[in-house]
């Protein structure tokens, strides 16, 4: 609901003062960081959800926990459990 409103805030700024951009863009929310912890093993289904609605309206950057210490093959296994 948070990040609904503020999209809609800055399309109302936008329409109300279309040659002032960088004001229209103030408080828009351009991405949402989604921290991943180390025990992750797959996302729940309302966590898919959310994300696939987060998306609609800004970027969703999903960042793995600790990825400096996984091996390259761990690595790859838990990126290709990310459902975006």
């Amino acid at each position: 609901e948070f990040v609904q409103g503020r999209l809609r805030d800055c399309h109302r700024k936008e329409n109300a003062f279309p040659r002032n951009l960088q004001t229209a863009f103030d408080g828009i929310i351009h991405a949402v960081l989604y921290f991943i912890p180390p025990t992750f093993s797959k996302f729940s289904k309302n966590e898919i959800a959310l994300l696939k609605e987060l998306q609609k309206m800004t970027i969703v950057l999903p960042i793995i926990s600790k990825a400096d210490m996984y091996t390259s093959i761990e690595l790859h296994t838990l990126k290709l459990k990310v459902p975006l």
